[in-house]
């Protein structure tokens, strides 16, 4: 949010016959946390849902989390509102700019993570 009062999103288009909504929502959970943040901060977690499954699920993923960190989901969420496009720069950010030592260890040891919660999805 920053100074702009945007909120700074990923958009997910995905085929549930492929992926289910509390998969999407767990690798969501385990690659960001949803347990920081807070409206004092510039990042906050929030997740946009276009359906009732959609939020029925985070609700599931989000006890589930809880119960098994002892720690407060503070994720917000809220119905899906209209996406924008980001800048030209900061689209595939990552691929864009290569990794720095912040990026590698945590997207590795998140993946590598992902890899024992839902072994199906790798």
């Amino acid at each position: 949010m920053g100074g702009t009062s945007h909120t700074e999103v990923v958009q997910v288009v995905y085929v549930p016959t492929l992926i289910s909504a509390k998969d999407l929502i767990t690798i969501f959970f385990a690659i960001h946390s949803p347990t920081h943040g807070g409206s004092k901060l510039q990042y906050q977690s929030v997740l946009y849902y276009s359906g009732e499954d959609q939020l029925s699920a985070f609700k599931e993923v989000s006890k589930a989390h809880e119960e098994k960190t002892g720690l407060k989901v503070v994720t917000r969420t809220s119905k899906e509102m209209e996406f924008y496009q980001a800048e030209d720069k900061h689209v595939n950010f990552y691929n864009k700019n290569g990794p720095s030592d912040y990026s590698c260890k945590s997207i590795t040891n998140k993946i590598n993570g992902l890899k024992k919660e839902l072994p199906g999805l790798f």
